[in-house]
Parts: structure tokens; sequence; C-alpha cells
């Protein structure tokens, strides 16, 4: 049999091989460091003892050591393993926590990726507004510029037939003074009966026949402009020459009757079939739900402008040409408008006046 001390060295030198590394200032360094001055101590009085019992002693002594450092070593195996599992409690604690920070930034994210989304969708719905507001506005400007030019233009002709106006006035006070001076020396020297019965022509006649043949842009100044050139000198006519003169620009009608009038085609303005040119009798520019007549010339004039001129005069104020129309009697249509195209022909004549007053 092998000798039980030799196997507990054995088994000593083993677990000191198992057992972990002891550092400095460790407690199984100090531990060892008091076992060993006791073991030291022990021997020291166990020295005079017979051997059997030192080396007796001796085994006990490396077992107590020996379950001590196994105590130890379980201690701190014990202590390892709490550390780990404290350790791996965290790891887990951590990992779960992360999870859900994770989760929670996935759902924040995808809440702001919509808002994001819906934002971008107003934002493109205001930027169309936008651009539709733009371009409204500068209609708006375009139209707002064109309306303050042709305020501009009409501004500017309002001036100027106010100049010719007041000129053709003048040279009509200064005929009708003539016409009057010479009228009554020709009733003192002749004294016809006829002459009692004579009536001059009052001022709005000759402002108004004046307005009707010298009305215009430039082909009624140029008229003006050739009247003037052939103008005669009243003076120098005589009682039978100025009632002719009296007979043909004025008292006696020279142009259409009504009826004739009523003949030529009459409409209402809108805004498709609105002309681009301005009336050549009163130079002004035609307007929505006026109403219009078309001579056989196909030119377009006011109906109370071309209906007073065309009493007075059978030409087409532009282009000069002839105007003939024929009444058929045998038109009961025609015959059963009559009265309705009386009452709008004097309205027409109300609105003339009216228009003339202000």
């Amino acid at each position: 049999m092998q000798n039980p001390s030799i196997l507990n060295l054995q088994q000593v030198k083993q677990f000191q091989v198992r057992r972990p590394q002891i550092t400095k200032g460790s407690p199984l360094l100090k531990g060892n460091q008091v076992q060993i001055i006791a073991n030291n101590r022990n021997q020291s009085l166990l020295s005079d003892q017979p051997q059997h019992l030192k080396i007796k002693q001796q085994e006990e002594q490396e077992l107590g050591i020996h379950n001590q450092f196994e105590r130890r070593i379980q201690k701190q195996n014990q202590f390892d393993i709490k550390q780990q599992d404290n350790i791996f409690q965290l790891k887990l604690s951590n990992e779960h926590q992360l999870n859900q920070l994770n989760m929670q930034l996935i759902k924040k994210n995808k809440i702001l990726s919509n808002r994001l989304h819906q934002q971008y969708k107003i934002n493109e719905s205001q930027m169309e507004q936008i651009s539709k507001l733009q371009e409204t506005n500068q209609a708006y400007e375009q139209q707002i510029n064109q309306l303050e030019e042709k305020i501009k233009k009409q501004k500017s002709k309002k001036k100027q037939l106010k100049e010719q106006i007041d000129q053709l006035q003048q040279e009509l006070d200064e005929m009708q003074e003539k016409y009057q001076n010479h009228s009554n020396q020709d009733m003192n020297q002749e004294e016809v009966p006829q002459q009692q019965n004579h009536v001059p022509l009052t001022r709005q006649q000759l402002y108004q026949l004046m307005q009707y043949l010298y009305q215009g842009e430039q082909q009624q100044v140029d008229n003006f402009q050739e009247y003037q050139d052939q103008e005669i000198d009243p003076d120098a006519m005589t009682y039978e020459q100025l009632l002719e003169l009296e007979e043909q620009i004025g008292n006696v009608p020279k142009g259409l009757t009504k009826q004739q009038i009523k003949q030529l085609p009459k409409r209402t303005l809108n805004q498709d079939n609105i002309p681009e040119d301005k009336c050549s009798v009163c130079l002004f520019e035609f307007k929505e739900e006026e109403k219009v007549r078309e001579l056989p010339c196909k030119h377009i004039y006011h109906s109370s402008c071309i209906k007073n001129w065309l009493q007075n005069n059978k030409q087409c104020p532009l282009c000069k040409t002839e105007i003939e129309i024929q009444i058929n009697e045998s038109d009961d249509q025609a015959n059963q408008q009559d009265e309705q195209e009386d009452q709008d022909f004097n309205q027409e004549e109300q609105d003339q006046q009216q228009s003339e007053t202000e």
C-alpha cells in the first residue's frame, strides 16, 4: 500500500496546480502566510516527539490547509458565478431596453415620415395655388394696364374734341351774328312780307348741325377744313341765296324718313360682336348692350347717332355712299312692329338728348 501521507502530498500539489493565481495583497495570500507561521511554530514544538506522530500531525495540518483552500475556492467560485449571473442579467436587461428603444424609434420615424409626406403634399397644393394666384394677378395687372392706357387715350381724345367743339362754337357764333345782321339788313331794305314769317336758326340748331357735319376723327377735321376753304361770306349773299342755304342746311329735311331708317338692320351688342372701330359720328367706342344699326355699306353706328345723321343726310358718314331704301307697304309683319319701333325711336331720341346735355 501506498503511504497516505504521500497521497495527501500529491493531492495538495494537484490542488496547488488547480488553484487560482494569488496576487499580492489578496486575502488568500495573507491567510497562507498566517498558516505557514503557525505550521512552523507547531513543527518546532513537535520536533521532540516521535517520528510517526510528527508525520500524523503533518498530514492533519495538510488536510486542514487543503480543506481551507477548498472552502475559499468554493466561495470564490460562488462569488464568480453570482457576478456572471449579474452580468448576464444586466446584458439581458440592456438588450431588452435597447429593443424597446429601437421599437420606439421605429414608430417615431414612421410617424415623422407620414407627417413629412403630408406636409409635402400640403406644400405642393399651396405652391399650385400660389402659381395660380400669380397668373391671375398677372392677368389682372395686364387688364389694369390696358384700361389705364384706354383711359389716357380717352382723356386725350376728350380734350381734342372739347377744343374742336369750342372752335366750332366760336365759328358758329360768328356765322350766326353775320347771318342775323345780314337778314336784318335785308328785311329793312326789301320789306318782303315773307320776311315776317322767317325765323333764323337758333344757336342750338346751328350747334347740332355743325356737330353732325364735322364730327369724326381726321376725316371730319378734313371735311371741316374743306368747308372753311369753300366758305362763302354771308355779307356778299342775297336774301334768296340765304334762304336757299338755310333750306340746304337746316329747316328743310334732306335726309331719310323715319320709316326708311327703321328698315336698317338693328341689333344689340354683346361680348362676341362688339366692333373694334369707333362710331365715327360720336367718336366713342362701342359697349356691350348698346343698340346699333348697320348701313348697306356695312358700316356700323350707334342707333341714335345714325338716326340723327340720316334725318339730315342720305350718305354714310365715312364712305359717303348714297343710301337708298325702299319701303314695302305690303309687309304686314313690319306694319305690326311700327308702334313698338316708334316707341324705341322716341326712347333713342331721349337718350341722345340726355347724352348731349351731359
